[in-house]
């Protein structure tokens, strides 16, 4: 203290700044000498004014800020006391003192600063941001105050500001603040705001409820609490319109799933924007013990099927989840010759993506049908001649050989990394080009070049299809959860080179070409369908598409792509 008072004394009583900017009172404060600072202050209040005490230290710190940041309770009662304003914001990122005093953590601090704000009549401080998005309640929750933060909302503080961090309580859930989270439900009760925790926060594009919070970070108290106030079980997120169960399943939170299943049974019929229900987030990502208590459920969910008329098994069979596919087959073997909107099954779609040991289970079941035709005309075995999977003529393959067949596999399962198209779901090349649309599906709808030629087309011709050169990647349900397999992270599209539209509504239709309508079970534009089918579904039509979390969306049997047409596509 001594050093920094001979450093000054020749300057201290006029409180000028040095070359770098800063005062003598702003450096010892800065330095972290706080009786330093006081001595000179004592010296400086002989004046009428103390001269340069809002004087912007090293051009972004009046001293007040810095006294608050480092928790000095005497020295910013003296530096108010002598005109030091504590409006005047931090240059570096917009902050006030009180975002400094929150930060600190000493209560005493911020009701002097709020008493003082007061008799300037600028209580509106209380709510301003920082140029990160944060307002002082935001504050408190990040930094886990519950005191601070009950005193700023007897303030008057804004509990329902939403900004780029979303809204508090979201913070409070998602951070798992347990106690600051009742004293918002308490404050919003009070107010008659309750209906402000199922507001959505804005956070990198997702729009996520206080609820979806909770649940994706863990925090069951905190969820619970939180139901119990009026949360929305239904509340849909609105980037991929994930209900609280689908996020619950996805994240593998167990408990909450139960006490989920136990009170809202109905949300097991949930769908996301892609169509998907929980169960089929909980097979295609091979979550088997979630699977099993899915289907210990009284509200039966198997049957219900996405855009594209799929159950949970396809996806299970699509994905090589063996365990589950077994699992859903001791539940109802009558899904294993469900057809779907393009008449394939799920033993089809196991065989197009290359998932050997699931078509081996299923190609052995007694009751399994391998006669089935999709769209395409092509069945089991012709599949797997034209994904390479055996190497045999189609005409010399009889019912009884199909063992023989199998001995000959020349492929292992498909770790399914590669886009494919939706249309007949064959993966494309490296250079293959393919067409796009960006409304169905989210915007994972992708069809290669040789359906495009057969005049395959995406859930609705009135939609714009754009080509490309470069690979979308379909999407798919990640498999963070505790699985028996795992799956690859999702992969974002970029459709930025786009050399060709499509209009669709001047597209003339060949006739000879299969067309989505409602007649084969396509219910309209938006992407719905029946929830439920026909268990004998004889005609292959039904329900439609999903897709969750991150299912990936396949559509299913081609259109009328020839069994020689798609050997060339596949070669």
């Amino acid at each position: 203290m001594n050093f920094l008072l001979q450093v000054y004394t020749s300057r201290s009583l006029d409180n000028h700044p040095d070359s770098a900017d800063w005062t003598p009172l702003g450096y010892a404060t800065f330095c972290g000498k706080e009786q330093v600072a006081i001595d000179l202050l004592l010296q400086l209040q002989t004046r009428s004014n103390v001269p340069n005490i809002n004087h912007y230290n090293g051009r972004e710190w009046i001293v007040l800020y810095l006294a608050i940041s480092r928790g000095y309770i005497e020295l910013a009662k003296l530096l108010l006391i002598h005109g030091a304003d504590p409006t005047l914001l931090n240059k570096a990122n917009d902050e006030t003192c009180l975002h400094a005093a929150v930060r600190s953590g000493e209560i005493k601090l911020v009701e002097i600063l709020l008493t003082h704000l007061r008799t300037m009549d600028r209580l509106d401080m209380l709510n301003l941001a920082d140029n990160y998005g944060f307002t002082l309640v935001h504050q408190a929750v990040q930094d886990r105050f519950p005191d601070i933060h009950n005193l700023l909302l007897e303030w008057g503080a804004d509990a329902t500001c939403n900004t780029i961090y979303g809204t508090p309580i979201y913070r409070a859930t998602q951070s798992g603040a347990r106690r600051i989270v009742t004293i918002l439900l308490m404050h919003l009760k009070g107010m008659n705001n309750i209906e402000h925790i199922n507001d959505t926060s804005k956070i990198e594009g997702n729009y996520v409820t206080p609820l979806q919070g909770a649940i994706f970070q863990g925090h069951t108290e905190i969820a619970h609490d939180l139901i119990a106030h009026g949360a929305l079980i239904s509340n849909m997120e609105q980037s991929r319109r994930k209900s609280p169960i689908h996020t619950a399943v996805h994240c593998d939170r167990w408990q909450m799933v139960e006490f989920i299943c136990a009170n809202y049974p109905s949300s097991l019929s949930l769908k996301d924007d892609y169509g998907s229900t929980p169960l089929m987030y909980a097979s295609y990502s091979g979550n088997v013990r979630m699977v099993r208590l899915l289907l210990n459920q009284p509200h039966e969910a198997t049957f219900i099927v996405d855009p594209n008329g799929r159950t949970a098994f396809y996806y299970a069979a699509a994905a090589g989840r063996l365990r589950i596919v077994k699992l859903l087959h001791q539940y109802d073997s009558s899904l294993l010759n469900m057809s779907d909107l393009y008449g394939a099954t799920a033993l089809s779609l196991a065989t197009r993506r290359q998932q050997k040991e699931v078509v081996e289970i299923l190609i052995e079941l007694p009751e399994i049908d391998y006669d089935l035709l999709g769209i395409s005309g092509k069945n089991v075995i012709s599949w797997l001649i034209t994904v390479g999977m055996i190497e045999m003529d189609t005409n010399t393959i009889k019912h009884n050989q199909v063992a023989l067949a199998f001995s000959r596999l020349t492929r292992s399962s498909n770790d399914y990394t590669e886009p494919w198209c939706d249309i007949c779901m064959l993966y494309f090349d490296a250079n293959n080009r393919r067409w796009h649309c960006k409304l169905c599906r989210g915007g994972y709808f992708d069809i290669c070049q040789q359906c495009r030629d057969r005049d395959a087309y995406c859930y609705n011709r009135e939609h714009e299809l754009v080509t490309s050169t470069e690979l979308a990647w379909n999407g798919n349900i990640s498999g963070d959860n505790a699985s028996d397999d795992d799956v690859s992270d999702d992969h974002e599209s970029d459709f930025s080179n786009q050399d060709e539209v499509i209009d669709a509504s001047n597209h003339t239709e060949n006739p000879g070409s299969v067309r989505l309508n409602v007649a084969q079970g396509y219910s309209g534009t938006d992407g719905t369908s029946e929830d439920k089918v026909n268990r004998s579904n004889e005609d292959g039509t039904g329900g439609g598409e999903t897709q969750g979390n991150d299912i990936p969306n396949n559509s299913s049997e081609d259109f009328d792509v020839s069994i020689s047409h798609a050997k060339e596509t596949c070669a």
